[in-house]
């Protein structure tokens, strides 16, 4: 999610900061890659996503999300996560197991990670692109799903991480642009803005991601989704977050 040494200070402000029921949804996430087939085909066969074309793209569904692969002259690494059922942990941690590493916590080793304070438990890998991807179980969504993990339990798109120069100054860019509320954080080096099915993750520059000692970078990204049920997009491109709706 974040960084190893501040993981659980910011996720400790979640006690505090959920005034407002945000209802953010993810529809269509963009990233871009020097290698969408090689992502592309990861995912299909490990996951056993549908894989479509889109405008020249590749995009692959996950859940009620599409993430579009928009191929790219050199590397790019992004932080997002993916909501899975919260009775999946176990078999999500058994399923990855079986053809990558996954990326324990740098402080305990354990590959399923706690995140009390949201109600949360999160496993991380990294995708071929280095991508650091983390499907959490939101407990506070009551989301279940008998058998084992399969496609169907990849539920959505839940998060896209959003380095930037001002966390600040992005927060309030969401915030007045689209009417976001702060989920949690402290506006200086973390802010997580939106909700549990919808969240983009505001930080500082260079910060690692955790659970590794990868930088955050500002990545390109746009998105559509919704809030409240009226559309809203967003792009992030040379570190500006711009929002229309």
């Amino acid at each position: 999610m974040f960084l190893p040494h501040f993981a659980r200070i910011y996720r400790a402000f979640i006690l505090f900061e959920i005034p407002i029921f945000c209802l953010v949804k993810i529809d269509t996430l963009h990233i871009s890659t020097r290698a969408p087939d090689l992502l592309a085909a990861f995912y299909v066969k490990h996951f056993g996503v549908t894989s479509f074309p889109e405008n020249g793209n590749i995009g692959l569904q996950f859940g009620r999300s599409k993430l579009i692969l928009q191929p790219s002259e050199r590397e790019h690494r992004y932080h997002f996560a993916l909501n899975i059922p919260s009775d999946q942990v176990e078999n999500a941690r058994t399923f990855l197991k079986t053809f990558t590493d996954l990326l324990p916590d740098p402080d305990t080793g354990s590959e399923v990670i706690d995140f009390t304070s949201w109600n949360a438990h999160s496993i991380y890998f990294r995708d071929p692109a280095g991508n650091i991807v983390e499907l959490i179980a939101r407990h506070n969504l009551k989301d279940r799903a008998r058998g084992g993990f399969r496609p169907e339990c990849l539920r959505c798109i839940s998060e896209i991480g959003t380095p930037s120069e001002s966390v600040k100054n992005s927060f309030d860019t969401l915030h007045h642009g689209a009417g976001i509320a702060r989920y949690s954080g402290n506006f200086t080096t973390f802010c997580a803005a939106g909700d549990e099915e919808g969240l983009v993750i505001l930080t500082e520059l260079d910060r690692n991601w955790f659970p590794t000692d990868t930088p955050s970078l500002p990545e390109p990204w746009s998105m559509c989704g919704e809030r409240h049920g009226k559309a809203i997009s967003m792009e992030f491109r040379d570190g500006v977050l711009e929002v229309n709706q």
